[in-house]
């Protein structure tokens, strides 16, 4: 149960004081390993107060009534269980659809951990007949991962008391990539830009990989309909069409659970040597630029090559994804790999699901209680958004539909790693919150291009509040306002460049009279879904923007 090393990883960082404050599971004279048995009710009374901090938790904006662990299996190797795999049912207060999320734990001595810092998630604090444990995510466990990632060799499985089964499978020959002599994993929990958890993994030769846990499912599965990996099957396809901006995909594993059905756990994919997330890069370029903005003015040359430098970034993001697309379209009759015409009735629905997000987002808004920006209340926003998505129908009906393909899902700048001038997209699962079922369908090649565009704009937002935060007057901010606006802009602009060039002539772009409209829809649908994704993720301040 994880009782063996811990390696020093950057994640959830709690202070000893916070340690010690942390819930207390009594086992008395039981051993450690009754933990996930007589004791895992204590387990799951930890977790209404532990989800909510938790980055990839997505039920924020509700009250948890209950979690109960529907699957646990335990993982081993060939010495000891190092942790269990926890599917763990979330039910809501107000009456929200439960969600099911992936889990893993573990419990390390208290004695071994120098500091809390070492630790990924700490939960409780457990006292057994061996001594003090802390209950823990064990995605920063060493002998969890090692035991984890061991599972995709030779398609191994393990399976639980209840008969839900765990198995991995290998997509390549995984002992060349992470040789196992040594077993000794040197694990790196990545900053939580996306709500899944991933974890570079170097074995003892040096060799590298990432490993993501993916932490929401389907709490039901429709038989008959896929549920495996998207970024399994995406990225498969992408390697053998020679698509070389995504890493190649190495294993994954499934849980079984009562229905008999796979939900994709995890993924190990290969490590392509980078410079840091997209996202972490925009911010420190939008800072230069609004930096040389407070010292050499709004106008300086400074300023000037800073937006063009960068927008020469977002020209190749634009490239990239318009090459993804391309390669997404590349398949022969047959393939689910080549653009189909939408049904005639699919436009008059994509309006109708729209609509029904809106008054969802507007509900949340009601019920957050957070003043707009725009200074209006939410009936006035309502009505406007209401008058805006009648106008965009009314052009839409004299437009040609595009042809539908599938799509990355959820682009944006946390889902490309810089590599020198290039970038490497990763997480190809698509938006966690849609049911995978829909995730595996053709969709409008725009939502990819809807979302990017927003993340520019999410970048130069958090520009001006970083310097908010390190002691910027609200006078500095307004005057520099316009200057992140510019950034966000030049952005975009270059994005879409580079993105038409590369899918000059193909049928998933809409015509040139087509994509005023066609962008519109997609910028609204994405600007609804975020802000009912912040709201429920990340707070009122994400949701501003």
């Amino acid at each position: 149960m994880g009782l063996s090393g811990i390696a020093p990883v950057v994640g959830a960082r709690v202070a000893d004081a916070a340690l010690e404050a942390l819930p207390e599971i009594e086992l008395g004279s039981r051993s450690i390993t009754e933990l996930f048995r007589s004791g895992l009710g204590e387990v799951e009374r930890t977790l209404p107060g532990y989800l909510p901090g938790q980055r990839w938790f997505s039920g924020k904006e509700h009250a948890i009534e209950g979690a109960t662990v529907r699957g646990l299996t335990p993982i081993k190797d060939d010495l000891a269980t190092r942790g269990h795999l926890a599917m763990v049912d979330v039910r809501y207060a107000d009456g929200a659809a439960p969600q099911l999320y992936a889990h893993a734990m573990t419990a390390v001595p208290r004695a071994t951990v120098r500091d809390a810092s070492e630790l990924l998630g700490p939960m409780a604090r457990v006292h057994a007949a061996e001594g003090e444990f802390v209950l823990t995510d064990a995605m920063g466990d060493r002998s969890f991962v090692d035991a984890f990632t061991d599972m995709m060799r030779g398609n191994k499985f393990q399976m639980s008391e209840r008969g839900e089964t765990v198995a991995g499978t290998s997509a390549t020959p995984l002992h060349d990539v992470l040789p196992r002599e040594g077993r000794g994993l040197a694990l790196d929990v990545l900053p939580q830009h996306s709500s899944n958890t991933n974890v570079k993994v170097t074995a003892t030769n040096d060799a590298s990989a990432m490993l993501k846990l993916v932490r929401l499912h389907d709490a039901e599965l429709v038989p008959g309909t896929p549920t495996g990996a998207l970024d399994v099957w995406k990225g498969e396809h992408l390697t053998r069409v020679g698509f070389e901006a995504t890493p190649n995909v190495l294993g994954s594993i499934d849980h079984y659970g009562s229905e008999g059905l796979p939900r994709t756990v995890a993924t190990l994919t290969e490590f392509a040597p980078n410079e840091g997330d997209t996202w972490t890069h925009a911010l420190e370029q939008v800072d230069g630029v609004l930096g040389a903005a407070r010292t050499s003015g709004a106008e300086s040359r400074e300023v000037r090559m800073g937006i063009r430098q960068y927008a020469k970034a977002a020209r190749n993001h634009g490239v990239r994804l318009g090459q993804m697309h391309t390669a997404f379209a590349s398949g022969g009759e047959g393939s689910e790999f080549r653009a189909v015409r939408p049904d005639m009735w699919r436009s008059g629905e994509q309006f109708d699901t729209l609509r029904g997000s809106a008054a969802s987002a507007m509900a949340k808004l009601r019920a957050s209680g957070m003043p707009l920006p725009s200074g209006r209340t939410v009936d006035e926003l309502e009505t406007a958004l209401g008058q805006r998505i009648d106008d965009i129908a009314a052009r839409g009906e004299r437009s040609e539909p595009a042809f539908l393909i599938h799509t990355h899902g959820d682009y944006h700048l946390g889902q490309m790693l810089k590599v020198g001038d290039d970038v490497k997209i990763v997480d190809l699962e698509g938006a966690p919150s849609a049911p995978i079922a829909e995730r595996w369908e053709r969709t409008d090649a725009l939502t990819d291009v809807a979302r990017q565009r927003s993340s520019y704009e999410y970048a130069g937002a958090q520009g001006l509040a970083a310097l908010g935060e390190r002691g910027a007057s609200a006078a500095e901010l307004d005057a520099l306002r316009p200057v992140a606006e510019r950034f966000s802009t030049s952005a975009r602009d270059a994005f879409m460049e580079g993105y038409g060039e590369a899918t000059q002539g193909q049928r998933f772009v809409p015509s040139a009279r087509d994509m005023p409209a066609a962008l519109d829809l997609q910028d609204l649908t994405n600007a609804v879904y975020e802000t009912g994704y912040e709201l429920g993720s990340r707070g009122p301040d994400w949701a501003r923007i």
